[in-house]
C-alpha cells in the first residue's frame, strides 16, 4: 500500500479497503452484466472511444496485479481490445514502466 493512503489506525485501513473492495465488484458486476454483457464493445458491434478509455481503466488493474476471471465479459472484452494491432506499441511505456516497475508490489485482489 501507499504510504500516502494510508491510514494510520489499523482498523480504520482496513474497513476503508474492505468497503472499496465492495463497492469495485459491485461496478465491475454491472460492467460485465449489464454495460458489456454479450457485446462485442461497450456500446454495441462498433468500437468506440467509449471502448478505449474503459480498457484503459480496467487494464491499470494491471499495476496491482488484478484479475477480472470473475466477470467474464470484461476479460473477453479486456482481451479483444488488447488483441488489436496498435495496443502493444501504444501501451509499451505503460507495461515497461508501470506494470512491470510493480511487478514485486504487493497489493490486495478483488
Amino acid at each position: 500500500t501507499l504510504p500516502d493512503y494510508m491510514y494510520a489506525d489499523a482498523a480504520v485501513q482496513s474497513a476503508t479497503l474492505a468497503r472499496s473492495q465492495q463497492k469495485a465488484r459491485r461496478w465491475l458486476d454491472v460492467l460485465d452484466r449489464h454495460l458489456i454483457g454479450n457485446k462485442k464493445f461497450l456500446c454495441g458491434q462498433d468500437l468506440t472511444i467509449a471502448d478505449y478509455l474503459g480498457v484503459c481503466y480496467l487494464t491499470l488493474g494491471e499495476v496491482a496485479h488484478l484479475k477480472f476471471d470473475a466477470w467474464p465479459n470484461i476479460t473477453r472484452w479486456v482481451n479483444s481490445m488488447k488483441a488489436r494491432p496498435t495496443w502493444g506499441k501504444v501501451n509499451e511505456g505503460f507495461y515497461q514502466y508501470f506494470v512491470g516497475g510493480y511487478k514485486d508490489g504487493k497489493f490486495m485482489s478483488l
